[in-house]
Formats: C-alpha cells, structure tokens, sequence
C-alpha cells in the first residue's frame, strides 16, 4: 500500500455493494432498494458525463423501467423522442421496421440521451433515500463461502474495507471487478473507428425517426431526440487511417454523412464530437461466487441495432430482484444461478446479431451490396419476417426457456400461440369483482406485477366454478404459508361473477375484456406464476394442487 495512503475504519456488512453508477448499475439500486435491501452504489468518476452516448430505449426496457415504478416510466417517455420504429436504407431499397403494432405500452423506440436516463434513475433513487457515492473506485475484493471482502478506495487515497453479501458488477467494458474475479473478456476488437457526435442536422433524413443509411462509403446512423437535436454515428472507409484518439472535427463529421447518405445534409451546433472504438465481447460467465457481472462489464457490442444500453437494463433488472427475494428469505440461493442461464444466452445472440447486422451493411464489394439489397428486400416483402424482425428489435421476444427455445418457423407461424414457462406476459387490463378503495375501476396487469415478489394468477369460469369449488377452496387454502409473505394471489374470471355464490378469500377479478384469456391461452383450471420481471415462471394448465406445490419449490421459500 502507498505510504500516504490512510486506511478507513471497517465498516458492517451490507447485502450488496454495486460497482458503478450507470444506467445498468442505477436499475439494480432502484430494485433493491423498493425492495429494502441494504447496498451501496459506488462510482469511481466524480460527476455524471454529460454525453449522450448509448440513447435508445426499446419497449421491453420501457416496460422494466415501468414495473420498477409507473411515474418513472412516465417521466422517461415524457422527456424522450419517440420513433415508430427504424429505418434502413440500402441505396435505393428502405426497409421500415414498424413498431406500431407490437403488443406493448411503449410500441417505439424512445431516444433519450444517456446523460439524461442517469438522471432521471439518480432522481427517483434520491426520493428512495438512496444516493451515488461517487469519486469510489473498487481496488481488490477477495470471497469466502459467506461474504466478500472489498477494498474501496477514495478520490483522496483513502483506503476502506466493507464487507458484503453479493457484489454486482455494473463498471463497464473495462470492468475492474471483472479483473478482480479473473474472467477474461472473449471476442475482439473492430478494426474500424466510427464517428460520433450530438449536432443539430439540416435535412429531410432522419425526419421519421431513428434511420440507418449505408453505401459504399460506410454507414450512417441517426437518432433524433426530443430537443431537435440528432445523434449521428458514421463508420466510413475514407477515415480509417486516423487514430480514435484524435479530436473529431465538424468538417470532418460533416463530409462523412453527406458522403453515405442519398439526401443532402448539413451538420452545425456541435455539442459533441468524438471518435470512438467499438469491441465484440462477452465474458465466459456472468457469475464467479457471491459476484456477478452485468451490462458492459460482461459484454459489449457494436452500436448497430441499439441494444447495449437495454440489454444491460435487463441484466440489471434480472439480478437485482433474484438477490432481493432470496436476501429477504423468500426464494432459495439456487435461484440466482438462473441470472447467467437466462441472460448469458441472449448477450450471446445479441452480439451475434449485431456482428451480422454490421457485417452487412459494411460491404465494400459492389456485387456484394446488389446481393444483400435483394435479399433483404425479398425478406422484407413478408408480414412474418417484419413481424419477427420488430420484436426481436423490441426486447418482446425475449425468452428464458430454459429447452425447446422458440425456433424460427414457429415465429413464423400466423396466429398467437400459448406462453410457456419462460415467456413474457403482456400487460393487459382487468376489472375488480368487488370494487375498493385500493382497487376501484380498470387495473392493469403491471399495476399488480410492480409491488409483490410473485403473483399467482388462477383463471376459472363461473359455470365449472361450482363443480370444481371444493376442489378450489383445498387449494387457496394449500397457499396460504406461500401467501402470506411471498405471492399475492389472484383468481380471475372469464366473466362476471353473478352466478358466484360464496365469495373467495382472495382477490377475485374479472377478464372483462377476455384479453387474459386470449393473450395467455388460459382456459378453466390454469395457474400462472408470473415473476417481478413480468415472465412466467409456471403455467400449469389445470387444477393441480400437487404440480403447483411442486413446482414453486424452485422459486420460492417458506418461511422457517
């Protein structure tokens, strides 16, 4: 240790400590603390960067953001620019990705600078009671069976030890606890440097939201924002001599897009200029021990397709409530190896799709530019494939089944087919049976997925209620140890209730516009356990109180 290094007291154990303060690292501090979980949220740099960097969010992000907490979603989509969904352009060929139709609350793309997504999560973590300890820099960390051992260290050179239960990883591609676990970071680097900069563009391009153009010079990328201003990105072959670290000039920006793009255009009023780097890597897992790795500190990718700053939103997300249910007691420790077995999986695709989508549009072959504009255009004509194409875009086709994944000719099937343990459930609106205070008109299935660990979903319909209500009543009554701390049950009703006699001990409501049934395939006797994340972790298709019993062991843990 340095001799002018002064050492802090030690301090008590906390559940769990973040590594960095970005938006991956904020998401997990907002879920832990609406949870009650003890943590603290380190960042080593001693003030938020003012640029927009990563900008887009898609719609299965706004829907986490939204089951965090409904203001902050509204917030988001208030500030943000939202784009009905993409545009390619291959010379004369333009291939639109609709969004429009998708079954989500947030069927765009919103583009909100990363500056001001810190932001608005660093706000609604202050009204939490909760703040960033900033100018703190992980130094070494070492685990034992039951805790980890961190050396913090401060802007001043003051060294301090804490110790934790879990410690998460959010401190990007250059991640010291990635180091610290010794995990290598698998992939490569791009031999290419890109252009970026936040200016102000004169030009009819880009007008109907995010846009991609591509030529024999390169490709360029447009992301508008609310403001009025464009985030613009370029990776072209005429300027791949310089070196990313040379200062970017506008002049220089500006004769880039007007050379790849079809239309004129001008660029003016910098507020930022750079030239930039990209790498494709992933580490080999996502968890060591007690540590875990999410968003760039586990992989990165290139900027084509706009998924960085959403997947590790989702990673985030995906850890953070697994740590606060099992930290509370109320689900088992083995639950959080689920976090690398359902998100390894789509970092990988993730970046193989955007390797391939990039490779594509950098072709400096002719020929080979003819070849892909006619493929894909032929690709294009089809409803299935843009359907496909704008869900995969979205984040909503995300699963963690965990075998038999959806395959491509089932997505190319016509018609909604049934979810399954694993899937995402789309938000949908219900109507209490019996009206109160706490639930009087329509509520929405988010509403009632944001506040419970889990939430137990069982589908009836009044006409085989009566038959079968022994049968129900020996089950409600089966939940009870599980009700009380750890799932909050629903019984739902393909119609009203009129014919319902005696009323249920549990909250009862009523499929009114028969979206549960037809969204989610239920028919009289099926039970879902939907997750915090909005995922199903059971569908059992009928009344067994046995396979429900069974099945929930994986998830959730009575109480001792």
């Amino acid at each position: 240790m340095n001799e002018q290094t002064t050492s802090l007291p030690k301090r008590a154990m906390i559940d769990v400590l973040i590594v960095g303060a970005g938006p991956t690292g904020l998401t997990a501090a907002l879920e832990l603390a609406r949870r009650g979980i003890a943590f603290r949220l380190i960042e080593k740099n001693p003030q938020r960067s003012p640029h927009s960097k990563a900008s887009a969010l898609h719609a299965r992000t706004l829907e986490i953001l939204e089951l965090l907490s409904a203001r902050l979603a509204e917030a988001f989509v208030r500030i943000g620019y939202r784009s009905p969904g993409s545009n390619l352009v291959l010379g004369s060929t333009t291939v639109h990705t609709d969004y429009s139709h998708l079954d989500t609350s947030y069927p765009y793309i919103l583009f909100v600078p990363q500056t001001e997504t810190e932001a608005l999560l660093e706000a609604h973590l202050s009204e939490l009671g909760h703040a960033i300890e900033r100018g703190i820099e992980l130094k070494a960390l070492t685990q034992s069976p039951d805790t980890v051992t961190v050396q913090l260290q401060d802007a001043r050179g003051r060294v301090e030890e804490i110790h934790a239960r879990y410690v998460l990883g959010c401190d990007g591609a250059h991640s010291t606890t990635r180091h610290a676990i010794g995990l290598p970071f698998l992939g490569k680097g791009y031999p290419w440097t890109a252009f970026l900069g936040d200016v102000t563009v004169e030009s009819t391009a880009g007008k109907n939201g995010f846009s991609q153009f591509t030529n024999e010079r390169g490709l360029a990328i447009l992301l508008p924002f609310q403001d009025g201003s464009t985030h613009v990105v370029t990776i072209d072959t005429a300027y791949q001599n310089s070196s990313a670290r040379e200062d970017l000039t506008l002049d220089e920006l500006q004769e880039s897009v007007h050379a790849i793009l079809p239309v004129p255009i001008r660029v003016r009023d910098p507020r930022w200029l750079t030239r930039w780097s990209a790498q494709l890597r992933q580490a080999p897992h996502y968890r060591v021990g007690r540590v875990f790795l999410a968003g760039d500190a586990a992989h990165i990718h290139s900027p084509a397709g706009g998924q960085g700053l959403n997947t590790g939103i989702q990673d985030a997300y995906n850890v953070a409530w697994k740590l606060a249910l099992v930290l509370r007691g109320q689900a088992p420790e083995d639950l959080l190896n689920t976090y690398e077995l359902e998100r390894h999986p789509i970092g990988k695709q993730i970046l193989h799709a955007s390797d391939t989508l990039l490779n594509s549009m950098l072709k400096p072959n002719m020929l080979m530019r003819m070849g892909r504009n006619l493929a894909i255009k032929a690709h294009t004509l089809l409803p299935p494939p843009r359907h496909v194409r704008s869900e995969s875009l979205s984040g909503l086709s995300i699963s963690y089944r965990q075998s038999d994944r959806r395959s491509l000719w089932l997505k190319l099937l016509p018609g909604q087919r049934a979810p399954r343990t694993g899937d995402r459930v789309p938000d949908l609106e219900l109507k209490p049976a019996l009206p109160t205070a706490e639930m009087s008109t329509v509520v929405r299935l988010y509403d009632l997925l944001r506040p419970a660990p889990y939430s137990l979903f069982i589908a009836l319909t009044p006409k085989r209620f009566e038959q079968d209500q022994q049968q129900i009543m020996r089950l409600l009554e089966s939940l009870k140890p599980y009700t009380d701390r750890t799932i909050r049950l629903y019984v739902i009703f393909e119609q009203g209730p009129e014919t319902i006699k005696h009323a249920l001990p549990v909250i009862t409501l009523l499929d009114f516009k028969l979206q549960f049934h037809h969204k989610l395939r239920t028919h009289h006797g099926s039970m879902l356990l939907v997750r915090p994340d909005g995922y199903l972790a059971l569908h059992i298709p009928k009344l067994c109180q046995e396979q429900l019993l069974t099945e929930l062991q994986p998830w959730v843990m009575l109480a001792q």
